[in-house]
């Protein structure tokens, strides 16, 4: 694993057996994850949220963002990932978006995909409970990778 990653997760207590148990739970999470892309792409559309993306298709960013995460969740964190958040970190700051307006659509999208989650499930709240753990401590984890590497094109 990247020594950076290994560090951010680490700082956030994201263990491997949590990627692991998320792994498995993906494919129950298949329409949380849509309804999620979907509002972002909605509201990208609307306000827009991003306003680098406005002229962007509102299939292409959630499929975009429905494929982003499904990697994340399932496959090997390594130097392709980092290369692939590095590459959407210099795609948002070549479009000009903001730090504080990534950090607002991560968070418009977490909380779309962890209530719609929560309302979608059956399963008692306690076994649910690692599960959102886990998926909102990677979502900050990929927020943070991305932010890192659009400030070290800032920072040049």
């Amino acid at each position: 694993m990247h020594a950076t990653i290994e560090e951010a997760f680490a700082d956030l207590g994201i263990a491997e057996i949590d990627r692991s148990r998320l792994a498995a739970e993906t494919p129950q999470l298949g329409d949380a994850l849509a309804f999620a892309a979907n509002c972002l792409a909605q509201d990208i559309a609307r306000e827009p949220l991003l306003p680098g993306f406005a002229e962007t298709d509102d299939e292409v960013i959630e499929a975009r963002q429905i494929e982003h995460w499904i990697h994340l969740f399932t496959e090997e964190i390594g130097e392709d990932y980092v290369r692939r958040v590095t590459r959407i970190g210099l795609e948002q700051r070549e479009r000009r978006i903001l730090p504080h307006d990534h950090v607002r659509a991560y968070g418009r999208f977490a909380g779309e995909f962890v209530g719609e989650l929560l309302r979608r499930s059956t399963r008692p709240a306690n076994e649910l409970a690692d599960v959102v753990a886990t998926i909102t401590k990677l979502v900050h984890f990929d927020m943070a990778m991305a932010l890192r590497a659009y400030e070290a094109t800032v920072l040049d």
